[in-house]
């Protein structure tokens, strides 16, 4: 059936509607802690606090919402219906800048509750349907494939260009808590639209068979499939540390290109060499037949270690900086576009393992580990700041402050990068998938 199966014209950028939305409001509340010390006024500890507390609610959340995707029974489907949290999603998305003046105390509270909505519920049920949707959409391994590499083209121009702006943006407007409300108003109207086309444009095809033995899966016996499954622990862990340098790269540059550069808006001119990144993507389809996704992923990697140490000896140099970005940007590139296909792979080697199948546990236990990445990223990143003594408040900052900032923005990442080699040195899944498939054919 995956065979035969034909695609609608266009249906790779109808498909990656939801992502883009999604995207970009990822990326408006990226910027939380810049918002909340440097408008606000918050201690950058306290905000590291919240966005790392919030998190205990994800660690339940995930869980629940992943068993009830797995039993869910609809007219539109298994994973469809949860696109609808595209809306609250960006409800929650503007009123998080919408902070009223009710003190220290009530700001964080507010922030807390809106930060925590977003990830712990609307993102929880957007990224945990996703792999699931597509799983059911797309039939066709190679077709996967090439629709998620033009969406990862799409979703990374877009976002470098929303980066390549927002700082000029943001400059322009003075930080002001008005001009958060607009510029989230500005991305948010049109994305709620945008986020639910493939909702209405795209059906899932259901397989009888695989809903007869998703249904069978206990909780107990989903949690003992999901924690004996080690590839997908280990993609969960580089899918962690992935995020992680996501969210300190645009968190730290911001202070970076304040503080160290003396201009925010050069971080527009240096963004723009991640213009290049995307079109990376556009080759993915061919690489990974000659030479296989993980492959280029390790690829990836070893460019984000090389381009995190420029950062390090660049100083305000932006020739040094555009270099360092624009392989940065190269090398989260693989494991984000393609996460979805080892998931889909992840779930399969369990079936083949286990005869049982296992699909939104398994989805959510890596947006878990998505999202805990970025609150890892950005409390932690208040807290050391907090511990540095940076005062979003202050016309100078300490030397302990700045070297800080240096640390969040090139060794820290250039470790973590190395990490993730590691960690995917013993990720073997595409070599022996095509064993186990020849095995259950016998």
């Amino acid at each position: 059936m995956g065979e035969t199966q034909k695609l609608r014209k266009g249906f790779s950028l109808i498909w990656g509607s939801r992502t883009i939305s999604l995207s970009l409001a990822l990326m408006a509340v990226a910027f939380i802690t810049y918002f909340a010390t440097d408008t606000l006024g918050l201690n950058p500890a306290l905000v590291g606090t919240l966005l790392l507390a919030s998190k205990i609610f994800d660690g339940i959340t995930d869980l629940i919402a992943g068993y009830i995707i797995d039993h869910t029974n609809t007219k539109w489907g298994k994973a469809r219906p949860y696109e609808l949290f595209n809306i609250p999603l960006w409800l929650c998305t503007f009123l998080i800048y919408m902070v009223p003046d009710v003190g220290i105390t009530g700001k964080a509270v507010w922030l807390f509750i809106m930060y925590t909505l977003i990830n712990s519920v609307c993102v929880t049920f957007l990224y945990g349907s996703d792999a699931v949707y597509l799983k059911r959409a797309v039939l066709d391994g190679n077709k996967r494939n090439s629709v998620l590499s033009i969406v990862g083209f799409a979703v990374a121009m877009i976002s470098t260009f929303g980066y390549i702006i927002l700082p000029t943006v943001i400059a322009k407007m003075g930080g002001t808590q008005g001009g958060w409300i607009k510029i989230s108003l500005v991305m948010g109207v049109p994305c709620i639209f945008i986020g639910l086309i493939r909702f209405f444009l795209v059906k899932e095809v259901e397989n009888v068979e695989e809903e007869a033995v998703s249904k069978s899966v206990k909780a107990k016996d989903s949690l003992k499939i999901l924690f004996s499954n080690k590839y997908v622990l280990m993609l969960a862990a580089a899918t962690l540390l992935n995020t992680v340098i996501n969210t300190l790269a645009q968190s730290s540059a911001t202070y970076y290109f304040t503080w160290t550069v003396g201009d925010l808006s050069l971080l527009s001119l240096v963004s723009m060499a991640g213009i290049a990144g995307p079109v990376v993507l556009l080759f993915f389809p061919t690489a990974m037949r000659k030479m296989g996704s993980m492959k280029l992923t390790k690829i990836g990697l070893v460019l984000g270690v090389i381009g995190s140490l420029i950062r390090f000896v660049a100083g305000s140099n932006l020739v040094l900086l555009i270099i360092a970005n624009l392989l940065a940007g190269v090398a989260v590139l693989p494991l984000a576009a393609m996460v979805n296909i080892y998931l889909i792979d992840c779930m399969e080697y369990s079936f083949l393992k286990t005869g049982k199948l296992v699909e939104g546990v398994m989805v959510s236990l890596n947006n878990f580990c998505s999202k805990l990445g970025g609150a890892f990223a950005s409390g932690g990143l208040g807290i050391l700041m907090g511990m540095a003594g940076y005062d979003g408040m202050a016309a100078v900052q300490g030397s302990s402050a700045l070297t800080a900032i240096l640390l969040l923005y090139s060794l820290i990442p250039a470790a973590i990068f190395g990490i993730m080699l590691i960690i995917l040195h013993f990720y073997d899944l595409d070599k022996r998938l095509p064993e186990m498939r020849a095995m259950q054919s016998k």
